[in-house]
C-alpha cells in the first residue's frame, strides 16, 4: 500500500517535472480514484483477514470445550472455558496455543480416541465460550473427579469449586 502510494506521487510528480505544465484533471482525478479504490480494496481485505483469523481463533477452544466437557452443564464448560482464557493471559499465548500445548486437554494427546461431536455439543461448548469470554473465572487447573492428577495436593494449588464431575482449581497468586 505504501509502496503505491509512492509510485501514484512519484507519476504525480514527474508530469509536473517533465511536462512543466499543470496535469490534466481528469487525469489526477483517475489516478486519485485507482489510489483510492486500491487502498479501499486493501482494506476490506484487511478486514476480512482479520475477521477471520478472530473466528479460526475460537474454532480450536470451542472444539477443546466440546470434547473435554462434552455431556457436562453449561456451566461446568463455562468454567473449562475460563481455564482456557487464564491459561492464555498468564502465558501471554493465543487461545489455539494453549489448547494445543502438550499434556493441557487431554483431548488433544496423542491415542485419545475423539468422535465427531454433534451440533448441539458444539452450539452448548460456543455458547459457554462467549460467556466465559465476557467474565471468564479466575481458574487454571482442573480435572475429572475419577482422576487425581500429582498437582492436585501441591500446597501451590486451592481448590476453588466442584461442578459435576469437574473440579477446579487455582495455581500460584
Amino acid at each position: 500500500m505504501i509502496k503505491t502510494l509512492r509510485q501514484t506521487s512519484t507519476k504525480l510528480n514527474k508530469l509536473r517535472r517533465d511536462e512543466k505544465k499543470q496535469i490534466p484533471q481528469g487525469l489526477l482525478f483517475l489516478l486519485l480514484e485507482r489510489h483510492l479504490c486500491g487502498v479501499l480494496i486493501w482494506g476490506v481485505i484487511l478486514c476480512l483477514s482479520l475477521v477471520s483469523s478472530v473466528l479460526a481463533q475460537t474454532e480450536i477452544p470451542i472444539e477443546t470445550i466440546a470434547r473435554e466437557a462434552s455431556g457436562a452443564s453449561l456451566e461446568a464448560q463455562v468454567w473449562v472455558a475460563s481455564v482456557i482464557i487464564t491459561r492464555a493471559e498468564e502465558r501471554r499465548l493465543s487461545y489455539d496455543e494453549v489448547c494445543l500445548q502438550p499434556y493441557q486437554f487431554s483431548c488433544w494427546n496423542k491415542g485419545t480416541k475423539q468422535k465427531s461431536r454433534t451440533q448441539q455439543e458444539l452450539s452448548t461448548a460456543r455458547k459457554a465460550w462467549d460467556i466465559a469470554l465476557k467474565n471468564p473465572h479466575m481458574v487454571n487447573l482442573y480435572h475429572d473427579y475419577s482422576i487425581l492428577p500429582r498437582w492436585a495436593n501441591s500446597s501451590k494449588v486451592r481448590f476453588i469449586k466442584k461442578i459435576g464431575r469437574l473440579l477446579f482449581y487455582k495455581e500460584g497468586r
